[in-house]
């Protein structure tokens, strides 16, 4: 169990909440003045802190009230919290009822008191409700019967619910029967639903290896010689991760020796940090692995055992075979880094140089894999150069790279235009803006790969137009190279020049006739990690010379568009064409940054 705080960097309110277990996730957090700023001002300005961790459900709650007391006397308007789930109501010196906060000295002191104190918990004559009134009540003995600890609730024949002692004889002999939630519960029945669920357990778990005994009056099982310290007692619950993790569950002596003699192996290492790979939320859960895994929990507190962390950064560490936390990507800082507990992963910054920034995993995975091709600067998460936040600035290259989550990216919390206006500005300040999207990255993380090591010419595979020849593709070739290479893929065409390399294809533009000598160019790439020098002009004459075009008109995205080919090839830019949407589900609309429109008008000769 935590107490975790989420910080507004923008206007310094925070909004602090206890829960069983991580993650934090924002956009599920049901407070409406929280939700009503996170799409104002974006998740990227607010912070998730980790304020106290136990096992002690009662301990959370004191803690938790002396976090919100604190945060409340500093500047309850800077709290997203409702003060008002923590009043309560109080006569005052004038007997009138008021609302005053618990945290108020005149409550805590004793001056003022809870409107109840003093009652006595009393059930109704006349409509048999339970309720509450004062001793002196005059009517306390007229019409009130008092509720004790020596009373239950019964039926009688007519099947009303009343008070009797428990030592009434009509109770124990049965004809008064025990009633909760208006069901009646005998013990008959309740021997018949252990008999079900002993025999349900027996057919789920049928496979296991030990003799099993149920205690009806704990409702645990017993396991018979289990090991050598005898039988082990557990909960039902536990016993199914018992079930599914046999070869790991130890007793609490059996833990104590494995914990005191056991030797690590290489190969268990990396079985354990393998596990990681899965989805298994339970695995971030400290009080589940060491109850149920208590190898991988020894793993990864001897693993870590140097350091004063909690527990899911310990995860990290282990999972990445870290010995120590990362430290700030910020030049001349050697602080550690802060850790990202709703994604579980370590930030590029510390607290002070972050900015509470938190950067997402593709956006991690672009960074890592532009400085592993890319040995000059790299700036990251530059807000002064456009007035708009850039994810990677290659300033040597002048070229901005954004990486757009489908979610936080979508109309719910960005404006229509936003993904326009920055490319806009960028190119008004001679910077080249390359998106990349989330969806693309994870299914055409290759094609971006080569895409970008265009754009930094990185690319070592080389190969001359000049050396090359020009025939034309069929559609099933051509939708094969498109779908290989090609961002947007394949669209249907009426002509698709290919450029080939001794029989092999390396160079690909598609055309579609949209009327007599009007034709429209719909697709050019090259082979993948390949720079086919001059492949753009020579299959354009080729097709300017045998089509012999009036006009040709091409559509291109602003999220990679190179806008000196299309000057070089003749065209005419027409300017932006409008926003492009596409619908993601049915609850999210990405608007990206829209197409440019170009033409090319054959020059007539007289």
């Amino acid at each position: 169990m935590i107490i975790f705080k989420v910080t507004n960097i923008i206007n310094d309110k925070v909004y602090i909440n206890h829960k069983l277990s991580l993650p934090v996730v924002l956009f599920r957090i049901k407070n409406k003045a929280l939700q009503k700023d996170l799409l104002k001002f974006n998740s990227e300005n607010f912070t998730i802190d980790i304020l106290f961790e136990t096992n002690d459900k009662e301990k959370i709650l004191l803690e938790y009230k002396k976090y919100i007391e604190e945060y409340s006397k500093i500047n309850k308007d800077l709290l997203y919290n409702s003060i008002q789930k923590d009043k309560i109501v109080v006569k005052d010196e004038n007997g009138k009822n008021i609302k005053i906060s618990v945290y108020d000295e005149r409550y805590t002191t004793g001056k003022l008191k809870h409107v109840s104190t003093g009652k006595i918990p009393v059930i109704n004559i006349n409509t048999n409700k339970t309720t509450s009134v004062y001793a002196n009540d005059p009517l306390y003995n007229i019409r009130y019967i008092p509720i004790t600890k020596g009373k239950v609730i019964t039926k009688d024949a007519s099947c009303n619910n009343f008070f009797v002692d428990k030592t009434d004889p009509c109770y124990l002999n049965g004809e008064l029967k025990f009633v909760l939630n208006d069901k009646e519960i005998s013990k008959k029945a309740a021997k018949s639903k252990i008999k079900t669920y002993i025999s349900k357990r027996s057919f789920l778990y049928n496979e296991f290896d030990f003799p099993i005994e149920h205690d009806n009056i704990s409702r645990t099982y017993i396991i018979k010689n289990y090991c050598k310290h005898g039988d082990l007692t557990i909960t039902p619950k536990i016993f199914k991760a018992l079930y599914k993790n046999k070869d790991n569950f130890l007793c609490n002596q059996c833990r104590k020796e494995f914990y005191d003699n056991y030797v690590s192996t290489q190969e268990e290492l990396t079985y354990f940090q393998n596990l990681y790979k899965s989805n298994d939320t339970d695995l971030y859960v400290e009080s589940y692995v060491e109850t149920y895994l208590q190898k991988l929990y020894f793993y990864i507190t001897n693993f870590t055992k140097h350091l004063d962390i909690p527990w899911n950064q310990r995860v990290y560490l282990f999972k990445h075979n870290l010995t120590e936390i990362p430290k700030c990507n910020y030049e001349g800082c050697s602080a550690n880094a802060t850790y990202n507990y709703g994604s579980k992963f370590y930030n590029m910054y510390c607290k002070e140089h972050g900015h509470a920034y938190v950067r997402s995993k593709g956006e991690i995975d672009i960074l890592d894999f532009i400085k592993e091709i890319y040995s000059r600067e790299v700036s990251i998460n530059c807000r002064n150069i456009i007035g708009m936040e850039l994810d990677i600035f290659i300033p040597d290259k002048n070229i901005a790279i954004e990486f757009n989550g489908l979610y936080w990216h979508s109309e719910n919390f960005k404006d229509k235009e936003y993904h326009y206006q920055k490319w806009n500005r960028c190119r008004n300040r001679g910077i080249k803006l390359v998106t990349i999207w989330e969806d693309d990255w994870r299914d055409k993380q290759e094609i971006i790969k080569s895409l970008l090591r265009n754009q930094l010419n990185k690319v070592e595979n080389q190969i001359y137009a000049k050396n090359c020849h020009i025939k034309v593709v069929n559609s099933e070739i051509a939708k094969y190279f498109l779908n290989s290479n090609h961002i947007q893929g394949y669209c249907n065409s009426s002509l698709n020049l290919g450029l080939f390399c001794k029989d092999e294809l390396v160079s690909l533009m598609t055309f579609k006739n949209n009327q007599k000598d009007n034709y429209e160019l719909l697709r050019f790439c090259n082979k993948l990690n390949t720079n086919v020098i001059d492949s753009v002009y020579e299959l354009f004459n080729f097709f300017k010379e045998k089509y012999v075009p009036y006009s040709v008109i091409s559509y291109v995205s602003c999220d990679h568009v190179n806008d000196n080919l299309f000057k070089n090839l003749g065209f005419k830019n027409l300017g932006w064409a409008g926003l492009n949407c596409r619908q993601i589900n049915e609850r999210v609309k990405i608007y990206g940054t829209g197409n440019l429109k170009y033409e090319y008008v054959k020059i007539k000769t007289f």
